[in-house]
């Protein structure tokens, strides 16, 4: 299952994908962990 979620700096989008993960018992990947490497 894949679920993203999208909105405005400081609407609370970390919390919602943190429980939303906790609910559904998936994994959850922050894209600023991917997309925002050294040298990329």
């Amino acid at each position: 299952m894949k679920i993203a979620v999208t909105g405005y700096s400081g609407s609370g989008k970390s919390t919602l994908a943190k429980r939303l993960s906790e609910e559904f018992g998936t994994p959850l990947l922050y894209l600023d962990s991917v997309n925002f490497k050294p040298g990329w």
